[in-house]
């Protein structure tokens, strides 16, 4: 497992967990994720709340491209919940910016002649939040 963290802080708070806990499968890299170096050939790509990494279809590309093929890829994130569950709405605006965050994996998963598939579930807490699942394709739609 491999973590990708732009902040030193952040890294070394996963790294004190990570020793607590005794993994010694997982790594933390800090780095930006357009640019840090990444593992290959890996069985699954977890976006968690990644809002900005997620805006940057570069970035998006690059981890998809790490992965085999047919690699599993999952997105979870906030999004804007509808007019009806302004509540709820509220509550996530006030822990996460909302942007279009499927963005850039939508466009990673989408096979060549394919443009517009949406590969998202349906809206999860009320549409406040999105959770997406894919697979990556062979190496020639990449």
């Amino acid at each position: 497992v491999t973590g990708v963290e732009l902040s030193e802080d952040m890294a070394a708070v996963a790294r004190r967990r990570i020793a607590e806990h005794g993994w010694t499968n997982v790594e933390v890299v800090v780095g930006d994720a357009a640019t840090a170096s990444l593992p290959s050939d890996v069985d699954g790509i977890l976006f968690f709340e990644t809002h900005d990494l997620m805006r940057t279809p570069a970035a998006v590309h690059r981890a998809v491209a790490a992965g085999r093929a047919g690699a599993g890829v999952v997105a979870f994130g906030p999004k804007a919940a509808p007019w009806w569950a302004l509540p709820v709405g509220m509550i996530v605006r006030s822990v996460a910016p909302l942007r279009d965050h499927l963005r850039g994996v939508r466009r990673a998963l989408e096979p060549p002649g394919r443009r517009g598939s949406r590969p998202a579930r349906p809206p999860l807490f009320l549409g406040s939040a999105y959770l997406a699942v894919g697979r990556t394709g062979d190496a020639s739609t990449r």
